[in-house]
């Protein structure tokens, strides 16, 4: 709800703009009583309390609806207001993790309070999930109930009166150039090896990766274009045109080494498609079988996994080759911001947040500087 204050005859007056269940709008105007000189303040402080009166007031409670039935509502509200991947994401968590808690409290959307969201954010962290999962969750819920207080089913957030927990800082698992070159020999001739490769290579995100075309390179150009993404949905697979964000939409160097491999991948790919002939899933993807279906996400992680356990390798995760590729770099002379570039991050301080720490041979070369300077005659 909304209001303003307008001068009639000397007076102030509020004017409230209210809505209706039934959408319908009107204006509603109150008179303060106060004189226009020297009572603004007063008469804004009074507009306050009378739109968080009104507010309470409006607030539709005769029909109530359970929370997690709403969580389900809201679902297909978001539906047309989000990308494909975005709705994806909000609708495994809601799902998921949120409806079959609630659904058992029973505990409806005008009833819900600060401690009812307080109490599950606790139970979930005992459980084990992280507080960075929990802080996804909560995003979930924050946003439905904005919705639910911009309709008029509730007078105000309660998740907005929650504590979060502390997020700690992540620091990813990396592997060694020995390590890496082991992992690569065992997963030569496996149907992951390009995309381990690919992983290595550039840091790409696994959605990236999996959802590389051969469309998107140029062998003669020797130029890589990071366009389009492949997401798991349990059974199903999301593929869209789109990055994670502006940034991510990125043309990269085909590296010699990669450009070799690359051209005899597409080649074997092209042999076996002329003999399958019909039967050959022409989708265009570079990670693929050999009959040209799709590789899933969830099978590549699988996969990888099983590879570096069977292999006495330090367990890390898919997502970790990213990192290992970040810190290489790094270690290499790269500054944050090309890294940045490299990787697609949307802003410099997501790289200096995660690889910041990997740059302690740049205050090694710092502190040789400052010590050559003012102490190298007192040695």
């Amino acid at each position: 709800m909304t209001g303003n204050l307008q001068v009639k005859k000397g007076y102030y007056y509020m004017v409230l703009n209210l809505k209706y269940e039934n959408g319908k709008l009107s204006q509603k105007w109150i008179s303060t009583g106060l004189p226009e000189k020297n009572n603004k303040r007063k008469a804004e402080q009074l507009l306050r309390e009378t739109i968080n009166k009104y507010e309470n007031d409006f607030v539709e409670i005769t029909k109530k609806i359970p929370f997690w039935k709403f969580m389900e509502e809201w679902l297909d509200i978001i539906k047309t207001q989000v990308v494909s991947t975005t709705y994806n994401s909000y609708k495994l968590v809601v799902q998921n993790n949120i409806i079959p808690y609630f659904k058992g409290t029973k505990i409806s959307l005008q009833e819900l309070q600060p401690l009812h969201i307080q109490k599950y954010y606790s139970q979930r962290l005992k459980g084990g999930i992280t507080a960075s999962t929990l802080k996804h969750y909560h995003a979930n819920i924050h946003k439905a109930l904005n919705y639910a207080v911009k309709a008029n089913m509730i007078p105000y957030n309660p998740a907005s009166r929650v504590e979060l927990p502390k997020l700690e800082r992540f620091v990813g698992k990396t592997y060694t150039e020995s390590q890496l070159i082991q992992l690569l020999n065992a997963v030569r001739e496996t149907e992951i090896e390009t995309a381990i490769i690919l992983a290595v290579s550039y840091g790409l995100r696994r959605s990236e990766i999996i959802g590389l075309k051969w469309g998107a390179i140029n062998f003669e150009d020797k130029t890589l274009v990071i366009r389009h993404t492949v997401t798991g949905n349990g059974k199903t697979m999301l593929c869209a045109d789109k990055t994670k964000n502006k940034s991510s939409y990125r043309t990269l160097p085909l590296i010699n080494g990669l450009h070799e491999y690359l051209l005899k991948v597409h080649l074997q790919q092209q042999r076996i498609k002329a003999i399958m002939g019909n039967s050959y899933i022409n989708s265009d993807y570079v990670c693929c079988w050999n009959d040209g279906k799709l590789i899933r996400p969830e099978h590549l992680s699988r996969k990888f996994n099983k590879i570096i356990i069977s292999n006495g390798l330090p367990k890390i995760r898919f997502h970790d080759l990213r990192h290992t590729s970040a810190s290489l770099l790094i270690s290499n002379g790269f500054n944050l911001k090309e890294v940045s570039e490299w990787l697609g991050h949307a802003d410099i301080s997501t790289t200096a947040n995660i690889y910041a720490h990997l740059q302690y041979q740049s205050k090694l070369d710092i502190g040789q500087k400052m010590s050559d300077k003012f102490f190298s005659d007192k040695v």
